[in-house]
């Protein structure tokens, strides 16, 4: 009975992984489309800045240490950072979507700011990963820990593919313009906030709160691992 009640908790836990991850993923998708709806209107340096958008979510290791530690105990250690980031995301994608749309539409678009609205909508994703991350561990049981990164790859890759293919395909065919998956992505992420916020309890994690400071001191200390600096070498 134990075993097949804790079955059924590690697969609702996928299902609300495998959730997350993909809605991690859409806009990353939408990121990579741009340059497709930009060509003959952007320079090649310009395409070039616009490949710079992912760079955060390459970079997340600087502030994952912080995600990881610092928290505010009554609202839950993962809970702390996923509910603001994916507030974030779900109201700038909403609020903003029409006036996004504008600038990729515009005859000389604003490449820069472009830019520099995915960076910010890949530095939010990147910190949702971690928080996300860092939950799998508690959420999934020891026997299914495993799932987590197959619910990572495979969200953000079904979240990627519905909104790169998905979207190029329906804008190809003048069914769609950016501002209807931005908005729908954006309403997603509100609606799985409210979701997580008010019907999601996070489990007990075993050990003594870190201190953000002891918690960059191991992240340093990992990195000093000779395995570690042979994979950052490849």
């Amino acid at each position: 009975m134990g075993e097949a009640d804790d079955a059924a908790g590690d697969l609702r836990a996928a299902g609300l992984l495998l959730a997350l991850y993909t809605l991690q993923g859409i806009p990353m998708g939408l990121s990579g489309a741009v340059p497709l709806l930009l060509a003959g209107r952007a320079s090649y340096a310009e395409q070039a800045l616009l490949s710079l958008a992912s760079l955060p979510f390459s970079l997340k290791l600087l502030w994952a240490p912080l995600v990881d530690a610092a928290y505010v105990r009554r609202w839950g250690r993962r809970k702390t950072w996923l509910v603001p980031t994916q507030l974030l995301i779900g109201a700038t994608m909403l609020l903003s979507r029409g006036r996004v749309d504008a600038w990729v539409a515009a005859a000389a678009p604003p490449v820069p700011r472009i830019a520099a609205y995915f960076a910010a909508l890949y530095a939010l994703c990147a910190t949702q990963d971690v928080a996300v991350d860092g939950w799998a561990l508690t959420l999934l049981s020891k026997r299914r820990a495993g799932w987590a990164a197959t619910c990572n790859g495979v969200g953000q890759s079904l979240g990627y593919a519905l909104s790169y293919v998905g979207f190029v395909a329906l804008h190809a065919r003048g069914r769609v313009s950016l501002a209807a998956p931005a908005g729908a992505c954006g309403a997603g992420f509100l609606l799985t906030t409210a979701a997580v916020a008010l019907g999601c309890r996070e489990r007990a994690e075993a050990g003594a709160a870190v201190a953000p400071r002891a918690a960059y001191g191991r992240a340093l200390a990992a990195l000093r691992l000779p395995a570690v600096r042979r994979l950052a070498l490849v």
